[in-house]
């Protein structure tokens, strides 16, 4: 018979001490962090807990482009309550449905994930019966374009001078883009879409 040992390992110890700590903690709780205490948001569904508007350090322009992340100075209270003012915030959602993108034949099953980038790129797919693109699709394609070029060269008020909004959620400010498949600025409020996610998240 092998012998037992009665001294209990210093790993069990160090489980035992941390357990208690992660079953005391709720969906809600605000969360400590090592840039302060991070207070959280009552999200509808009780089984998530969200954290809006937590800052960023520095936004990533100019010589922090391409740089690594910044670490965020500070150790206050943040307010994870809300979402801050950002001009950074602007916000869209892509609705147009042209005839090369379905899924399938005769069935209305709407576009697929993603397919906003074949429009950034003036791209489409290529195959045996994919119709060609619209001049309507082409004409969204250089918008979409023209609005991250705006941004890129001057992404404080750049989209703003192309009439986009900073996004707030209860207003209209939504960006659709291709809404009717058509090339137009058309702002909307996010509650509609986000009527259909069970945790209310604002787009």
């Amino acid at each position: 018979m092998s012998n037992i040992k009665t001294s209990t390992p210093l790993k069990f110890l160090l489980i035992a001490s941390i357990i208690p700590q992660v079953w005391s903690w709720e969906v809600g709780n605000g969360v400590q962090t090592s840039s302060g205490f991070v207070h959280r948001y009552a999200a509808s569904n009780t089984f998530v807990t969200e954290y809006l508007g937590i800052p960023n350090a520095q936004p990533p322009i100019g010589e922090l482009r391409f740089a690594a992340p910044q670490r965020y100075p500070g150790n206050n209270s943040i307010n994870g309550t809300d979402f801050i003012s950002s001009e950074f915030n602007i916000s869209t959602l892509f609705f147009s449905d042209f005839p090369d993108m379905p899924l399938r034949e005769n069935i209305n099953s709407g576009v697929y994930h993603g397919v906003e980038i074949y429009h950034l790129f003036c791209k489409t797919l290529r195959g045996v019966g994919i119709p060609q693109r619209t001049a309507q699709e082409v004409d969204l394609g250089r918008y979409m374009m023209e609005a991250c070029a705006t941004f890129a060269k001057d992404p404080h008020m750049g989209l703003r001078k192309l009439g986009w909004s900073i996004f707030s959620p209860g207003e209209d400010t939504l960006i659709c883009l291709g809404l009717g498949n058509i090339t137009a600025l058309d702002m909307s409020g996010s509650s509609e879409y986000d009527s259909g996610c069970p945790s209310a998240f604002p787009v």
